[in-house]
């Protein structure tokens, strides 16, 4: 040993500017466990995002809420869609003025491939599922009645800052 001060911990900070899909929450999950292993004092995700892969913000939920330092979520311009999940994430959430957050409903895209009526049926009862552990998780974290945050998906709802403000 060269007698070195430890390095003091440091407060990370990540932008996240992409859609959700597999490879963008590959490379976010993987920034924030460096951070761990960097021995960060926290991660702090400034995001912007119009959504993309349900499953993929489910995934980073549970990853980055597993982590042993507080993860915080920073809205900078809009938070749309599957997005809403990852920034529930953060212990503390907080927004720019002028965010805004885009609710709705999950849709299948069938992407031109052809599907059997068991694939339909599957692909309703993966979006059912993922839509009501999305109602569950956000009404867990701000404590309020599930029935009320699954009112807000139904249509598509941009919300404001001051929404967010109002209802945690």
């Amino acid at each position: 040993m060269n007698g070195a001060a430890p390095p003091v911990p440091k407060d990370y900070y990540l932008g996240f500017n992409y859609i959700l899909d597999r490879q963008s929450i590959g490379n976010l999950v993987a920034l924030a466990q460096q951070a761990v292993a960097l021995k960060a004092k926290s991660v702090t995700i400034c995001m912007t995002s119009s959504g993309g892969a349900p499953d993929q913000g489910l995934y980073a939920f549970e990853i980055l809420s597993a982590l042993p330092i507080p993860i915080y979520t920073h809205a900078i311009g809009t938070v749309q869609s599957a997005a809403m999940i990852l920034f529930m994430c953060g212990e503390k959430r907080t927004a720019s003025p002028g965010t805004n957050f885009l609710f709705h409903e999950t849709v299948f895209t069938g992407g031109g491939t052809p599907l059997r009526f068991d694939d339909l049926i599957g692909q309703a009862q993966a979006i059912d599922h993922n839509d009501k552990w999305s109602h569950d998780l956000i009404a867990q974290l701000i404590n309020r009645p599930v029935e009320e945050v699954a009112k807000w998906f139904v249509g598509q709802n941009v919300r404001d800052t001051q929404f967010a403000l109002d209802n945690g």
